[in-house]
């Protein structure tokens, strides 16, 4: 069995503060008026999240970045992982 797991917090280097673990205020910016009161949300650093995977019983398989095609900056993180019980290939 394969999971796949995105972070947009990469997305344009949104983190504003210190490159660690914790919680970050939401931000409705680039919206229209009508979004208001957005949620926190918890940033991982990538090394956190490749520590995450196998306290869960997953072998991460890859990671990829995929590019915004006008700025050439990563939009997210994709991750794909399986069962680390699972025997099968990893392709």
């Amino acid at each position: 069995m394969r999971s796949l797991c995105a972070d947009l917090a990469r997305a344009g280097g949104l983190w504003r503060t210190a490159y660690a673990d914790g919680w970050r205020l939401g931000s409705w910016d680039g919206f229209n008026q009508r979004f208001v009161n957005a949620a926190p949300w918890y940033f991982r650093t990538l090394e956190s999240w490749r520590r995450l995977f196998p306290d869960f019983g997953l072998r991460l398989i890859s990671g990829q970045w995929p590019i915004h095609p006008r700025s050439g900056k990563p939009a997210s993180v994709v991750f794909c992982a399986r069962l680390a019980s699972d025997g099968a290939s990893a392709g």
